[in-house]
C-alpha cells in the first residue's frame, strides 16, 4: 500500500524502481502466491489441487487492469496508483481472521486420515539437506521454464502481436482473454493434479504450452492467436496448483512451505530474465523468431 501511494511522488526512474523494489515487490511476495498456497496445504490433504486451484484463480490479474484503464483515462495515474494502495488497504480487516493451521483450533485438514501413516515417518528437513536433493532442482528448472515462459509473453504480447500487424485494440483483447482464462485454468489443472497426478499436470502443461508458442513463428489469422490466447491463459493460471500438489507429494506437507519458498527464490532467475533476454534477442536480430523458438 505504501509502495503504490508513493509512486505517484517518483521524480525519476531510479526512485520508481527503489519503490518496487523495497516496497512492492516484498508486499507482494508476503500477500501473494507463496502464503495463500501454504495456508491452502495446511487445510487441505484431500483436493489439495482443487483447492490451491481456487486460491490462485487470477480473478484480479483480469479485473483490475480493466478497472485501472477506465480510471486512468478519468481520472490521472497518480489516482489510479493511490487507489491501488489503498485498495490493499481494505484486507487489513480481514488479517485477524486468518488461522494458519486447523490444528490451531483443534480441527485437522481435510484427509488428514489419508496422510496419517506418511506423516509419522516424515520430518522437517532443514534447507541444506533439502538443496541436496535432485527432485528439487529439477522441480525448479521445470517451474522455471514455464513460468519465465509466461512472464516473457506477458511482456510482449502487444508489441509481438501488433508486430504481425494487429492494432493495440486487438492486442490487448488478446491480453484480456488471456488472464480471463487463467481463471479456468487454475481449476482445471487443480482437478487434473487430484486425478492424475501433480506430474502429470505440470508436463501436460508444458507440453501443451510448448506447442502453441509455436504459433508465433510466422503471422497468424486473428483466430488463431484467441485460440493462443485461450489456452495460454489456462495453462499459466494452472500451474501454481500443479507445482503445490506436486511439491506437497515430493517433499511432504511439513516440509511444504520451505521448499516453496525454494523454489520460488531459485526461479528468480527465469522470471526475472526471461523478458530481457526476449528483448536483447530481439534487438541483435531484428525479428521474435528466436526467443520464440527458444522457449
Amino acid at each position: 500500500a505504501a509502495g503504490y501511494c508513493l509512486l505517484p511522488l517518483a521524480s525519476s526512474i531510479g526512485q520508481f524502481l527503489a519503490i518496487f523494489a523495497l516496497l512492492i515487490s516484498p508486499g507482494f511476495l508476503l500477500l501473494g502466491v507463496l502464503p495463500s498456497n501454504i495456508l491452502a496445504s495446511n487445510w487441505f490433504v484431500r483436493h489439495q489441487g482443487r483447492a490451491l486451484g481456487f486460491v490462485t484463480m487470477p480473478v484480479f490479474v483480469m479485473l483490475v487492469p480493466v478497472i485501472s484503464a477506465w480510471a486512468l483515462h478519468h481520472f490521472g495515474l497518480s489516482a489510479v496508483l493511490i487507489g491501488v494502495g489503498l485498495a490493499h488497504l481494505l484486507v487489513l480487516p480481514l488479517m485477524p481472521f486468518v488461522i494458519d493451521r486447523p490444528e490451531h483450533i483443534g480441527q485437522q485438514p481435510l484427509g488428514h486420515e489419508d496422510a496419517a501413516v506418511r506423516a509419522e515417518t516424515e520430518q522437517v528437513q532443514p534447507w541444506k539437506a533439502l538443496l541436496a536433493r535432485p527432485k528439487l532442482w529439477f522441480v525448479t528448472i521445470a517451474v522455471g521454464i514455464v513460468v519465465g515462459g509466461g512472464v516473457l509473453k506477458a511482456a510482449h504480447m502487444v508489441p509481438l502481436v501488433m508486430g504481425q500487424g494487429w492494432s493495440l485494440e486487438e492486442a490487448s483483447f488478446l491480453f484480456a482473454v488471456s488472464g480471463g482464462t487463467g481463471i479456468l485454468g487454475a481449476m482445471a489443472f487443480g482437478w487434473l493434479a487430484d486425478r492424475l497426478g501433480p506430474g502429470v499436470a505440470l508436463a501436460a502443461n508444458s507440453i501443451v504450452q510448448g506447442l502453441v508458442w509455436f504459433i508465433f513463428l510466422q503471422p497468424a489469422p486473428y483466430w488463431l492467436l484467441v485460440v493462443d490466447a485461450v489456452i495460454v491463459g489456462a495453462c499459466g493460471g494452472g500451474i501454481a496448483a500443479a507445482q503445490g500438489v506436486l511439491l506437497t507429494r515430493l517433499f511432504g506437507p511439513r516440509n511444504f512451505p520451505q521448499v516453496m519458498g525454494l523454489v520460488t527464490m531459485f526461479t528468480v532467475p527465469f522470471t526475472f530474465g526471461a523478458a530481457p533476454l526476449a528483448s536483447a534477442l530481439f534487438d541483435a536480430t531484428g525479428s521474435y523468431w528466436t526467443p520464440i523458438a527458444l522457449q
